[in-house]
């Protein structure tokens, strides 16, 4: 069968405008495989926020106070701020302070931790709870004199109880013991 050179020019104009509007692999593949994506992070991003508002419900109200493996006290006060969006945490040890902002990142949907203190070092981490009642946390930043990188870890002992676990900590460069603290709210 002969095609008309006329109609032979039809039938490749026809076939290249469909090329050209044809998206780029299975468009069904690509639409789930967005939903599936989309889905996964709403989903982290829901957990997440839960956890940071069961800890920081928790955490909210009173003093928190320990004793530390060096014999000094330790004294922590949270408080919920703008809309209960974050929350600022307070930590005193002896002459030393920091500070601490808790909220979820909407970049990344992930509880992020960003903190200061009194002695120059600023520090950046995540927060996270495999389950009800701990939490478990990982920063690192710097300072002036070195780095520094904590994972850490609170498990709630009761309504007005907690127990604190150093597991890995490096201050200004130096590697510094792990310790076991319980701390306990008064209000």
């Amino acid at each position: 069968m002969r095609v008309r050179r006329s109609e032979r020019k039809k039938i490749l104009a026809t076939d290249a405008r469909r090329e050209d509007s044809a998206p780029i692999g299975n468009p069904d593949l690509v639409s789930d495989t967005n939903t599936q994506a989309a889905r996964a992070y709403s989903h982290a991003k829901r957990s997440s926020v839960m956890r940071f508002k069961e800890w920081g419900n928790y955490f909210v109200g009173g003093v928190w106070t320990t004793t530390n493996a060096r014999g000094k006290t330790e004294e922590i006060r949270c408080e919920w701020i703008l809309d209960e969006s974050f929350i600022r945490l307070t930590w005193k040890t002896g002459a030393e302070s920091r500070e601490e902002f808790h909220g979820i990142d909407p970049a990344t949907g992930q509880w992020t931790i960003w903190g200061f203190d009194s002695k120059g070092r600023v520090y950046k981490g995540v927060g996270e709870s495999g389950k009800a009642g701990e939490w478990s946390y990982a920063a690192s930043g710097q300072s002036k004199d070195g780095p520094m990188s904590i994972k850490h870890k609170d498990v709630k002992l009761g309504p007005d109880e907690d127990r604190y676990e150093i597991q890995e900590f490096i201050l200004d460069g130096k590697e510094q013991p792990p310790e076991v603290q319980v701390w306990k709210r008064t209000k």
